[in-house]
């Protein structure tokens, strides 16, 4: 593990050999091999360059400045270009076009590039107007900390941040 190797730490994730997901707690275990702890927080950082970052967008299929041909090509030469996973779906039940790009935090910049080539691609000079989501994992007994007393921490994350 590129990890392992350059903090000289070792990793552990005890909930790998565990079948059900509800027993699992989604922490890691890291310890150092000697006396400097740098490599700990290194390696935490490390873990944390790895952890997904996942953009999602909705388009109306039927809107007008939609002006794809062939979304096959253009998902195929994002992933190419950018080294992320892409999917464009279309909703079964409506008229809407589902648009995932995924990667890792480190690879934050190409994730962001994919997502706004494909919004360009499809919406033109629009593609600033287009609202773009991103989901975070936060486990369940670090909520009180994120979001603070009477949600004050998130509120002004969001504010800083200019978000919803």
């Amino acid at each position: 593990m590129i990890v392992l190797i350059s903090a000289g730490v070792s990793i552990h994730f005890p909930d790998s050999n565990k079948n059900s997901e509800i027993q699992k707690s989604n922490q890691v275990s890291i310890n150092s091999r000697g006396e400097d702890l740098t490599g700990l927080e290194e390696a935490r950082g490390c873990i944390r360059d790895l952890t997904p970052l996942i953009f999602t967008f909705t388009l109306s299929a039927t809107a007008q400045f939609i002006n794809i041909s062939d979304p096959t090509l253009l998902i195929q030469h994002v992933q190419n270009t950018y080294q992320v996973q892409a999917d464009l779906k279309v909703a079964d039940d409506t008229p809407v076009i589902l648009g995932t790009v995924r990667g890792n935090e480190l690879d934050a910049a190409q994730v962001k590039e994919a997502t706004l080539c494909i919004l360009q691609a499809y919406c033109d000079n629009l593609a600033p107007q287009m609202p773009v989501q991103m989901t975070v994992e936060i486990s369940p007994q670090h909520h009180p900390f994120v979001l603070g007393r009477n949600n004050e921490i998130v509120k002004r994350i969001m504010q800083r941040t200019a978000t919803k």
